[in-house]
């Protein structure tokens, strides 16, 4: 009976490596798993979105040396006569650094109501077949929302500035405030700047409603089923 009984105590251990060969098989494992490491990146394609391309245009160009147009550009939007938050916003803009819809749809999931909710959520623009995405120039210029709010500014500044043809249609006007396009008065500029911003903060403020208030139709939705089921 006893020599039927067996346990794993009873097994002669196995053999101990020396520390040399415990080295060499760290080694070794690590060596394949950084030669796994290169495969996989010899066999990544071209990325799906180009860091380096202009946010506005989508093409990549050589900065210019020789243009310093974009410096009065930064001095403007930092102004000391602006609030803090309009020279952080124009800094953002400035560095097509506002959270909108085209910048959002690369960090959700491949959800369809996620995916949804990065497209323009304006009455109008949801009404069309396709839904335009929310991209930096829709949400400031392209939208009916925003055009129509540039087309009552063009009229406020011909009563400030007399004879000005404001281009409202022009981003490099209205997003990147380039003097070479378009500029108004010198006596007028600190003004410009400052009216710009805040029809350009107040637009983002009402995309960013509308966007939440979309991601909380489908609970307000639950909760009124819920109060119904109840009652």
């Amino acid at each position: 009976q006893m020599a039927a009984y067996h346990a794993p105590w009873m097994d002669p251990s196995p053999p101990r490596l020396v520390p040399q060969q415990r080295a060499a098989n760290t080694a070794a494992v690590v060596t394949q798993q950084r030669q796994q490491q290169q495969d996989s990146q010899q066999r990544i394609g071209e990325p799906a979105h180009n860091d380096l391309a202009d946010p506005l245009t989508g093409q990549t160009t050589e900065v210019s040396l020789t243009g310093y147009e974009w410096r009065a550009a930064y001095r403007r939007a930092n102004h000391k006569q602006l609030p803090r938050r309009l020279k952080v916003f124009g800094w953002r803009l400035l560095h097509a650094g506002t959270k909108v819809g085209a910048r959002r749809m690369f960090a959700v999931s491949r959800d369809p109501a996620a995916l949804a909710a990065c497209a323009c959520q304006q009455p109008m623009c949801q009404q069309q077949p396709v839904p335009p995405l929310s991209t930096i120039s829709h949400v400031f210029l392209e939208c009916p929302v925003a055009a129509a709010a540039w087309q009552w500014m063009r009229g406020v500044w011909q009563r400030v500035q007399p004879g000005a043809i404001l281009s409202i249609a022009d981003s490099r006007v209205i997003l990147l405030d380039d003097s070479r396009v378009w500029a108004p008065a010198a006596d007028k500029s600190s003004m410009w700047t400052l009216m710009r911003l805040l029809l350009l903060e107040s637009l983002y403020d009402a995309a960013v409603v509308r966007h939440h208030q979309q991601q909380q139709q489908p609970l307000l939705q639950q909760q009124q089923q819920q109060q119904q089921q109840q009652q």
